[in-house]
């Protein structure tokens, strides 16, 4: 389960603040070199992962494994042996807004390696944070939603872009006619 967007900073702080009134709501990076798993309610601004990090429901029963990559040198989430959501944010750099999405898998490994429905209360939370941009940003195509801020941006001469570096702009997004959020219907269930 996917969905994908452009957020600007303004937007990113809206979404992590409906993130946080889930009670035990925690942000894990996407590496780390200690053995502990840090778990905090910011996002790191100056790491080489900061793009890209973890969102878990700390209740005491959700599975979370990490791996050592020795390679590396750090630490990352096992994301088919955890109750985890991707949140890969976009990536803003000059004139550009990169996509972010944020991610579940529908499925999960137990200790045997043997494939299991993910958690329902994931699957649930998922939809939850799935369901607040779909309400608060506007539809460009069937990929992607765009936040108030980085339509604004846009609106002053930002592009969105797949990936920071792009030659182009998204193809054809110029010519799409992007409604606002309060404009479409309510009546989604």
């Amino acid at each position: 389960m996917q969905i994908n967007f452009f957020m600007d900073d303004r937007d990113e702080a809206d979404f992590l603040a409906f993130v946080s009134l889930r009670e035990r709501a925690r942000i894990i990076p996407y590496a780390w070199t200690e053995w502990k798993i840090p778990m905090t309610l910011a996002l790191a601004e100056t790491d080489s992962f900061r793009w890209s990090t973890w969102l878990f429901d700390d209740n005491g029963s959700n599975p979370l494994e990490a791996t050592f990559i020795p390679q590396q040198g750090y630490y990352v989430v096992e994301e088919m042996r955890s109750a985890v959501v991707q949140f890969s944010r976009s990536a803003r750099r000059d004139f550009d807004i990169s996509e972010g999405r944020l991610w579940v898998s529908g499925y999960r490994l137990n200790q045997n390696n043997e494939y299991l429905s993910q958690d329902p209360d994931l699957k649930a939370w998922y939809e939850s944070l799935a369901q607040w941009i779909r309400r608060r940003y506007c539809k460009t195509t069937s990929f992607y939603w765009v936040g108030p801020g980085a339509l604004e941006c846009v609106q002053r001469g930002h592009r969105l872009v797949t990936h920071l570096g792009a030659e182009s702009a998204l193809l054809g997004l110029d010519r799409i006619k992007i409604k606002p959020a309060a404009s479409r219907k309510a009546s989604r269930g």
